[in-house]
């Protein structure tokens, strides 16, 4: 039989299963298939009685998550679907419920929520869900008419089933329409790298208005399996590990390092033994987070690379007995990948460039948007925005995005590799690297750094040690000390907004200088850089200092007879520090 569409896959898939537990929770239970099959016709029937076409866009806000998939079900199947965040104010829904021209809303929230005062107030028609959801719906229909007229709803493969907008940092988000051809090829990738089976029981975290927690969701019951959609509880996680007793779970890395941490206080939660693997996506994952999770559960981890442009997933590390790369985010699965330069031209493996996509996952156009559209696609491939390499084993390792790469004199460096470094010492908790101006450099390197609990070291020593594994030209000017980092709705770093959260943390306070040797040094930095207020703490390169005049104060400094190589000036460019590499180099004449 043709399949047209996802609803359909997925409705013939719980067809075959009668009885078994497919979603929840639901009041701590499961819904059981059949019973998911009669709400799914009853939403499909109501949405019809507004005579909706199949290009109408039918917005689902839901307080559960496990909600969403049915909803997502039932309007796909004759509708384009449009998950949204619950916590959404008043405008937000008003802006984006009116952008997608939103006909139905159909959500569980309160009458007075922003949700539905803003559907009212553009006069968009409403389903409440409250009076069909599971233990509701029994007395509606019959449970012998269930999914009856599914296979022979409206939509087909070409149609537009879910429309999701981008997490980019722009004032508008992009929407990406995703047909149902695009997801019955991603459910088939995630399915095949994963050996998805109904033997699996996924414990998913991840909300489901984002397309990582709505795709997981749906190849896992694709392929027959149990789904649990909750939100991560720290005081339930070990409960819900027990009596769901699921076979894979999937989170972002914040959520990872949550559970590394929660696994540290509770030895029984190291005892579960019944994960076949574990998955991570939508954000860089810490290569320690990831051992110390496999040390935990006795289970690999496979991290993903992926985006709401290809409907999830593009590569992943495949499970053992396979080749996995550290580092990597893995290999293309049912699509194909490659790596341009600056003028779109294909490079050859472990050339970096930005990373270009084309299969029948990904999306064809954003919605309205002529000018993104003109810029995002070459000759059939999409420009990801990302900047990566291929190794010749055909594993993808990613740098950043390329509107994150640090461009400090010339030398581009990737963010993501100065984390991991700072990652791997033991008194650093989370760390993000990011570009900060320079007048002479153009771009200057600073990380904030998440200290862990009594933790106890120096700006000295976190670069004497960063500077074992890193070139001198990618260690940070700069080093701060923060209590969170700032992050989008699914956890996801947002490394553009660095430098403005943390500004106030990078101004030096003016301290004059005290000893000989600082004053005898302040002399020479005024004369050099024509600057008459100079503290001890000021940056040399930042008050103006280039490579000429850093050469030209070296050769003043040795006219004291006071060495320094350019090395030393660029990784102390203060004079305080200057001043304590004199006293040190040179006891006798200092």
């Amino acid at each position: 039989m043709t399949i047209k569409n996802v609803c359909q896959l997925i409705n013939d898939r719980l067809s075959s299963l009668p009885g078994y537990p497919a979603i929840g929770p639901f009041n701590n239970e499961f819904s059981k298939s059949n019973d998911l099959l009669d709400i799914i016709e009853i939403i499909r029937d109501k949405i019809l009685s507004f005579g909706t076409k199949k290009s109408d866009c039918v917005a689902i806000v839901m307080s559960g998550r496990a909600d969403t998939v049915i909803n997502f079900l039932a309007a796909a199947s004759c509708a384009t679907c449009a998950p949204l965040n619950p916590t959404y104010t008043f405008n937000e829904f008003k802006f984006f419920l009116s952008d997608l021209k939103t006909k139905i809303l159909i959500t569980d929230q309160k009458r007075n929520s922003p949700a539905i005062m803003a559907a009212q107030c553009l006069k968009i028609k409403i389903i409440d869900y409250s009076l069909i959801k599971p233990g509701t719906a029994k007395h509606q229909k019959k449970k012998e008419s269930a999914g009856k007229n599914i296979k022979n709803c409206f939509s087909n493969l070409n149609d537009v089933a879910l429309m999701l907008y981008t997490s980019g940092t722009t004032n508008k988000p992009k929407i990406v329409p995703l047909t149902h051809k695009n997801i019955i090829a991603s459910i088939k990738n995630i399915s095949r790298v994963y050996k998805l089976s109904q033997k699996d029981r996924c414990l998913n975290f991840v909300p489901l208005y984002h397309v990582h927690g709505l795709l997981v969701a749906l190849s896992t019951l694709a392929n027959g399996g149990s789904l649990f959609c909750v939100p991560f509880e720290k005081e339930k996680f070990y409960s819900r590990l027990n009596n769901f007793r699921p076979t894979w779970y999937t989170a972002v890395p914040a959520l990872h390092r949550a559970i590394v941490s929660l696994a540290k206080e509770n030895p029984k939660i190291s005892a579960y033994r019944h994960l076949r693997f574990i998955r991570s996506s939508s954000a860089p994952l810490p290569r320690k987070i990831a051992t110390d999770l496999e040390k935990i559960f006795k289970a690999p981890i496979s991290e993903s690379y992926g985006m709401t442009e290809a409907t999830l997933q593009i590569t992943a590390n495949p499970l053992p007995p396979k080749k996995r790369q550290v580092g990597s985010v893995g290999q293309p699965f049912g699509l194909k990948i490659g790596i341009i330069d600056e003028d779109n031209k294909f490079l050859p493996p472990e050339k970096s460039g930005e990373i270009v996509i084309k299969g029948k996952n990904i999306f064809s156009k954003y919605k309205n948007n002529f000018k993104a559209n003109k810029e995002s696609f070459i000759k059939g491939w999409f420009k990801t925005g990302d900047w990566g390499h291929i190794d010749n084993d055909g594993f993808l390792f990613i740098s950043g995005r390329l509107k994150e790469i640090i461009n400090r004199g010339g030398e581009k460096i990737s963010p993501r590799e100065i984390d991991e470094v700072f990652l791997e010492h033991p008194s650093v908790e989370n760390a993000a690297s990011f570009a900060i101006p320079h007048p002479a450099l153009g771009e200057d390197i600073a990380i904030a750094l998440i200290f862990k609990k009594n933790a106890a070291t120096t700006e000295a020593d976190l670069k004497k040690f960063a500077a074992k594994k890193l070139a001198n030209f990618k260690i940070p000017s700069r080093i701060i000390k923060v209590k969170d980092l700032p992050a989008g709705p699914g956890g996801k770093l947002k490394r553009s907004a660095l430098h403005e959260k943390f500004k106030h943390l990078l101004t030096i306070k003016y301290q004059k200088p005290f000893s000989k040797i600082e004053i005898i040094l302040t002399q020479i930095w005024q004369e050099i850089l024509g600057v008459k207020k100079i503290g001890i703490n000021d940056n040399f390169f930042d008050l103006g200092g280039d490579s000429l005049k850093m050469t030209e104060l070296i050769n003043k400094i040795n006219e004291y007879g006071w060495s320094f190589s350019p090395v030393e000036i660029m990784n102390k460019p203060s004079i305080s520090h200057l001043a304590k590499l004199i006293r040190n180099k040179y006891k006798k004449n200092a």
